[in-house]
């Protein structure tokens, strides 16, 4: 069984960027999650143009931080308490790795948090 705790992290990812993505017109919006005990992979994909270009670096910008054990384990309960721009810096520091993709039609980012 999943440690509670890392299940609502999860979703308070999810959420934080399901919001930031939908706030900025986004509505066509794939998300995946594959979970095991050492780590949560959350994937999402949307359709490619040059607004997700730019969209995604700054969301690099903001959210590119070295994960913090002791943050993640005071603040992520912080997520999702406001719509500024400044919660994508709280994510970073419990994401431990952000991979970009860009395809022919759809662009893709991937959040990667290991269980500690």
């Amino acid at each position: 069984m999943m440690d509670c705790h890392e299940v609502k992290k999860d979703v308070k990812i999810v959420d934080e960027i399901m919001t930031f993505f939908i706030n900025r017109g986004y509505h066509n919006i794939t998300i995946q999650i594959d979970r095991d005990k050492k780590s949560s992979v959350i994937i999402f994909k949307l359709p490619f143009g040059e607004e997700s270009k730019k969209l995604f670096q700054t969301m690099t910008t903001e959210i590119n931080q070295h994960s913090e054990v002791e943050i993640e384990e005071c603040y992520w309960q912080l997520l999702g308490e406001s719509d500024s721009e400044y919660e994508l810096g709280l994510l970073g520091s419990i994401v431990d790795n952000i991979e970009f993709k860009h395809c022919t039609n759809e662009s893709v980012i991937k959040f990667i948090r290991n269980h500690y």
